[in-house]
């Protein structure tokens, strides 16, 4: 069991922090070696050079994803965790490619999503192995490199490996997750023989990635050029960021009203987005008691002379299907004349509450912290969902603290350091459990 982390071994996360926050390990271009690029690739070295030069068992697979691992017998507690990251963004107040430790708090991106709990992990699992404790299952730490832009990786995994028998993925909330939403990436666009309005000369461009809410949108109406600014936040929580698209397109409407001038893209934006993000104006306000309400974020966005291009993420609560989600865009597009087509789909994921399984972690969460909580529904999405006998664990205490995604990401230093304490905690009850 682990209690109290010792001055070594908190100097040793730091310096693995230091190095895998250095690493930008944004996808990119393909190689032999380096299928999401070679800075994921890079990242992936380093961890396993780490976790070598303490005695663990350590692969690289193909470079799609890697493993460290101790203890003997052919069943398996797993960890699932994941090297890639988003791009940074704007609106940084440090440098996101080197820890940053100020008033408490680490800080860069993936510090918390999701190198800082990788990290955390193994250092639970090296106290542990440290101390002589005998698992009587193998203990696996999964390293995978898409997790941000399609979990090729964990296909790959499992094509190549064993499916674990029982594990978590520290790459959500505390206490424990029993449900994830289903999430969808949707994207409008006009036509190719579509006219678009005559009159006006609009161009616009925000957003970097569908799963993160934009900070910034440039546009130039009529010759004069805007930039519009808002504030990043993860997709499944689009609450608390500012959409810097929907922005930019409520100063466009107001400005082409004033000229008495109209956009059917702009008028077809202001009439069913908004600045909303809960998907009401287009008709897909869900909810339901399992899961919480429906999410919708505008994330990427383009708008040429000649076309214009829309890509929105949706998370949608675990009672609904994605073909009455598809069924209501469709209509709503089609009033405008605009296409829409469907860029990829997570099924929504549920697992009962008073399972031995999801009890087993809240017990251990409950049992370091003192607290009496009880399992919640989130609506990001984890290796959970590609992975059978998975669920998400941590690692963040305070869901309105949850800075995924947003500029000057962080988390606090002695909560990553009660993480370390949680997960080695949650491997040995695991590893109980599974006999």
């Amino acid at each position: 069991m682990i209690s109290i982390l010792s001055d070594d071994n908190r100097e040793l996360l730091t310096k693995i922090l230091e190095g895998l926050i250095s690493v930008p390990s944004v996808k990119s271009e393909s190689s032999d070696k380096a299928p999401f690029g070679e800075h994921t690739a890079q990242a992936l070295r380093f961890f396993l050079n780490v976790a070598e030069a303490y005695g663990f068992k350590v692969a690289d697979l193909d470079g799609y994803a890697g493993y460290i691992e101790f203890g003997e017998g052919p069943r398996e507690v797993a960890v699932l965790c994941h090297l890639d990251i988003v791009p940074p963004g704007d609106g940084w107040t440090v440098d996101p490619y080197s820890l940053n430790i100020k008033d408490g708090k680490f800080i860069g991106r993936g510090i918390i999503d999701d190198k800082g709990p990788a990290a955390a992990c193994f250092l639970a699992m090296k106290i542990l192995k440290d101390n002589g404790w005998k698992p009587s299952n193998r203990i696996r730490l999964i390293l995978g490199l898409d997790e941000e832009s399609g979990c090729e990786c964990m296909d790959h995994y499992r094509s190549v490996e064993k499916v674990p028998d029982i594990g978590f993925t520290p790459d959500a909330k505390f206490p424990v997750i029993y449900a994830e939403k289903g999430i969808l990436h949707v994207t409008f666009r006009t036509p190719d023989d579509s006219p678009l309005t005559s009159g006006i000369t609009l161009s616009a461009d925000g957003g970097d990635k569908a799963n993160m809410v934009p900070s910034t949108c440039r546009y130039s109406l009529n010759g004069e050029e805007f930039i519009v600014h808002g504030r990043s936040s993860h997709a499944s929580m689009p609450q608390y960021g500012i959409n810097a698209i929907s922005r930019a397109m409520t100063d466009i409407s107001e400005k082409l009203k004033a000229k008495g001038l109209r956009h059917t893209f702009v008028d077809f934006y202001t009439k069913y987005i908004a600045e909303t993000t809960d998907g009401s104006l287009i008709g897909i306000g869900f909810s339901d008691s399992q899961s919480g309400p429906l999410t919708f974020n505008v994330g990427l966005l383009s708008i040429s002379s000649s076309s214009v291009s829309m890509t929105i993420d949706i998370r949608y609560p675990v009672t609904f299907s994605k073909e009455s989600i598809m069924d209501r865009l469709r209509s709503a597009a089609s009033s405008v004349g605009l296409e829409i087509s469907e860029d990829s789909s997570m099924d929504p994921l549920y697992r009962e509450p008073d399972s031995e399984f999801v009890q087993s972690l809240l017990d251990v969460y409950n049992s370091v912290t003192g607290e009496s909580r009880i399992p919640i529904a989130i609506g990001g999405g984890t290796y959970a969902r590609r992975m059978p006998n998975i669920i998400a664990f941590g690692p963040v205490f305070d869901p309105v603290r949850d800075v995924a995604h947003q500029a000057d990401e962080y988390i606090l230093e002695e909560e990553l350091f009660r993480c370390v304490e949680i997960y080695g905690n949650a491997l040995v009850r695991l590893d109980e459990l599974l006999g």
